[in-house]
């Protein structure tokens, strides 16, 4: 079987997702705007920076496609790499949004609305890792065309941290990166009360990621007076993410919108108790309380859910056990990328290939 997926080759969402299909044994190739490294996979670097160079590089997708003459064509992100698996007219043809690309651009305007719908409407199959990307991809689409899939984690190669109760240090990470839609600049300025109430503890924020406002963050911080308290650490490669969340004692993030953050999955596998912009695809992991949920355009609301997350350390203990548990079940990669596996195959059995 033979896959031909369009996506960003940066992300290791992207590097997960199909080195664990190579692994299972099909083999696949990768056309991406990105300079990367893919295990087990021919990687085809294309010039798509733009829409415009998006477009301009139809043709030479199309030729790619015919020469390479997949048994699946699957693109990830609806309004970049769905135009190129859209236009190789190949099928079966498989698309995964990954969050913005669906609960926020097709908002922008009716053309964006109608590019989304034509895009979708194209696809055989439609993998969604929330409820409420499903909702959303089923204004467009028959449900027999979706599936849930979840990107997942390696939950068992990931060894819980040791809880630490009523410990004057306390670690706060966040994982995003550095861009309005991820509100880093709220997550300062709430720490900045919490650091100014909680005299007694000696709490750090580290800044992962990077990104467009990391001058004006850092004058933020500056500004606060936090330069000691505040880590502009960057991006982590993702095999050293795990000694990282070791070290940690809570993982914040507020974005706008979202899908399902691998990141968070790590960090609730890891025993990091998490705060998080109250978001429905974000409930159904922190929901019930494995977690703290907290208004994340509300200053005053994300320090009060630090700062009782930092003051209730038995119930915290609970909580990320409780998570850890959850992750076990529903989150674990392996067993979500063998699904994946069997519905490709269903799909080429099913086009007569």
């Amino acid at each position: 079987m033979k896959i031909l997926f369009f996506a960003n080759g940066k992300s290791p969402h992207t590097k997960n997702w199909i080195e664990e299909i190579a692994d299972r044994g099909a083999k696949c190739y990768l056309v991406t705007d990105q300079s990367c490294d893919l295990k087990n996979t021919e990687v085809i670097q294309v010039k798509g920076e733009t829409t415009l160079n998006q477009i301009l590089a139809i043709p030479a997708v199309r030729k790619i496609t015919n020469k390479l003459k997949p048994d699946i064509v699957h693109s990830h992100y609806i309004t970049s790499y769905g135009l190129w698996g859209r236009a190789t007219r190949k099928h079966p043809f498989v698309m995964t949004p990954w969050g913005s690309d669906i609960l926020v651009t097709p908002n922008e305007g009716k053309t964006m609305q109608y590019y989304t719908k034509v895009l979708l409407q194209g696809a055989d199959l439609i993998t969604v890792n929330t409820e409420q990307i499903y909702e959303t991809v089923h204004e467009y689409v028959s449900s027999s065309h979706i599936e849930r899939i979840q990107w997942g984690i390696n939950v068992d190669s990931i060894e819980q941290r040791k809880f630490r109760t009523n410990g004057s240090s306390i670690s706060i990470a966040s994982l995003r990166f550095w861009e309005p839609i991820y509100r880093i600049s709220k997550i300062v300025d709430a720490f900045d009360l919490l650091v100014k109430d909680l005299k007694e503890r000696t709490l750090t924020l580290y800044l992962l990621g990077g990104g467009s406002q990391e001058k004006e963050l850092k004058e933020q911080v500056k500004r606060l007076n936090l330069t000691e308290r505040v880590k502009f650490v960057g991006f982590v490669p993702a095999e050293s993410l795990g000694s990282f969340l070791s070290e940690m004692d809570f993982s914040i993030s507020l974005a706008r919108s979202d899908g399902t953050p691998v990141s968070m999955l790590e960090c609730m596998a890891h025993g990091v108790e998490v705060i998080a912009a109250d978001l429905p695809s974000i409930r159904h992991w922190v929901g019930d309380d494995r977690g703290t949920l907290v208004d994340g355009n509300n200053v005053v609301s994300v320090y009060k859910g630090l700062k009782e997350s930092i003051l209730n350390s038995h119930e915290g203990k609970n909580r990320v056990l409780r998570a850890r548990e959850f992750v076990e079940k529903y989150a674990n990669r392996q067993l979500e990328m063998d699904r994946m596996f069997m519905l490709y195959e269903s799909l080429v059995l099913r086009s007569g290939r």
